[in-house]
């Protein structure tokens, strides 16, 4: 039964029950009659208000018609729970539905760890088993990789300076027989100091019984979303750790492999381009500004003063701070500095750039 018929039942009934059992003998006593002032509508004659429809109520209610009546009361009553206790599930259900799908914030919802999953996979076991790693497959797992155990998956999570940044788990036979062989990799290359290549890395040895891969599925857009949150935090702490002291101490190079190891992080990686921008990197400047108007929409005189110097500092890509300092020109209104720009852009040899005339997107 609908909530609202459900309702007005209850209204119906419940007041006919009342009258019938206090006035069995032809309803309440006569009132007081009361004088009003009638109301007048919009063209001044009265307006008589509608008698409301109250149920004439039985004169007398036998013992088997209250009981009946009762019935049907607790009948309406529950039916009306029954139809909260569906609208509760289908909320749930929604929720759940979110969660799984990691839209519940853009960090998604952090994993607990699945029922029924094996020790090997848990944070005491994983541990020891990275432990043993290091010691039988060095190159691989070296002293510096760490598990992380903080929700489910657990993780190992490692940098190489390699050029190549690769990691194959078959160069370690005892990789596949402790977890089984299934891997999923994030990695991550970016240029450092000296000429280095870091390569960060954060791998995740995939359970492979049933149950966990079916719960594993369940969550996957969640799943996902926590995976990149996790890694991308890694990576900026890794970054932060090996080169934040040297950006602080003005080492334009430092801040440079900074910048570029936080690509994934814009509110970290601007202060660090700003930086390297300021210790003379025009390859910075050109960032910070392209960063800053054409990525955040920010098309401000900072934005505007980057693009400038970067074009001065005659960065590896000139062509292309030209071109960043056209559009910013021209998103902030000034059309005739703008089309000079793309001209001299088309000049360094950007082909794309000739001909273009400043067309403002706001």
């Amino acid at each position: 039964m609908n909530r609202f018929v459900a309702a007005a039942f209850l209204g119906g009934l419940g007041l006919g029950l009342i009258v019938g059992l206090f006035w069995p003998q032809g309803g309440p006593p006569a009132e007081q009659p009361v004088t009003e002032v009638p109301a007048l509508s919009a063209h001044g004659s009265p307006v008589v208000p509608a008698k409301p429809q109250i149920p004439a109520p039985e004169p007398e209610m036998t013992s088997e018609q209250c009981k009946n009546t009762l019935a049907l009361l607790r009948a309406a009553y529950d039916d009306a729970v029954d139809e909260d206790k569906q609208d509760e599930e289908l909320i749930k259900f929604l929720g759940d539905l979110v969660e799984k799908a990691g839209a519940s914030s853009p960090d998604g919802t952090q994993m607990e760890f699945p029922e029924g999953l094996s020790d090997t996979f848990r944070a005491e076991q994983f541990n020891a088993h990275l432990d043993e790693l290091k010691k039988q497959c060095p190159k691989q797992f070296p002293d510096s990789a760490t598990a992380d155990c903080a929700e489910f998956p657990c993780v190992i999570r490692l940098t190489a300076d390699e050029s190549s940044g690769s990691w194959n788990s078959k160069e370690c036979p005892q990789f596949n027989d402790i977890f089984g062989g299934g891997t999923s990799i994030y990695g991550h290359g970016h240029k450092g100091t000296n000429g280095e290549n870091l390569h960060t890395m954060q791998i995740f040895p995939v359970p492979n019984d049933q149950q966990t891969r079916d719960f594993m599925k369940e969550y996957e857009g969640n799943l996902r979303k926590r995976q990149d949150v996790r890694f991308n935090e890694f990576l900026s702490n890794t970054a932060e750790e090996r080169y934040g002291s040297q950006c602080d101490a003005n080492d334009r190079e430092a801040c440079e492999a900074l910048a570029n190891a936080l690509k994934r992080d814009e509110d970290r990686r601007l202060p660090a381009l700003q930086k390297a921008c300021d210790l003379g990197s025009g390859s910075s400047c050109n960032n910070l500004a392209w960063s800053r108007c054409h990525d955040q929409g920010i098309c401000d005189e900072q934005a505007l003063a980057a693009a400038r110097k970067a074009t001065e500092s005659k960065p590896e890509d000139g062509k292309g701070a030209w071109d960043t300092l056209a559009y910013t020109l021209c998103q902030m209104g000034k059309i005739a500095e703008s089309n000079a720009a793309y001209r001299s852009s088309c000049e360094a040899g950007y082909q794309k750039n000739c001909g273009k005339t400043c067309e403002p997107k706001r």
